[in-house]
């Protein structure tokens, strides 16, 4: 047999949530009294642990499925979004490769038809000295 208090501490809820729970399944008119305290059975003590696992995996669960909707409708968008981008990104570099090669391909045909220069040797006006210079 045990207290309130000491089942509270190790469940690790309220002396107040316990007695919630007490009076939610109907066991405050079981209670004895020993001293000024509420005194437990081992099967009050066994349906009362056993509401507070099932509250506890209902609420898990509950908050699980919830929290990670939102979460994972906003990956998919993201996803879906990265995918669009990337298959344009691969258009663009589709585009680009095209437009590089035919400006590769014209550059050297237009260096085939280019006659070959000729060597000259530059011409240099001749060079006058101070006095030389008109007037």
């Amino acid at each position: 047999m045990k207290s309130v208090r000491q089942l509270a501490t190790e469940i690790g809820v309220s002396k107040t949530a316990i007695m919630k729970q007490i009076e939610n399944l109907g066991l405050h008119t079981e209670l004895q009294r020993k001293g000024n305290q509420f005194v437990i059975t081992d099967e009050q003590e066994a349906l009362i642990k056993s509401a507070f696992t099932e509250k506890s995996k209902t609420i898990k669960s509950q908050s699980e499925s919830q929290s990670d909707a939102p979460i994972i409708a906003v990956l998919q968008m993201t996803i879906e979004t990265l995918r669009e981008q990337l298959q344009a990104k691969d258009r663009q570099i589709d585009t680009l490769t095209a437009a590089l090669q035919a400006s590769q391909a014209l550059q050297a045909g237009a260096l085939r038809q280019l006659p070959e220069p000729e060597l000259q040797e530059p011409t240099q006006p001749p060079r006058r000295h101070w006095w030389q210079r008109q007037r």
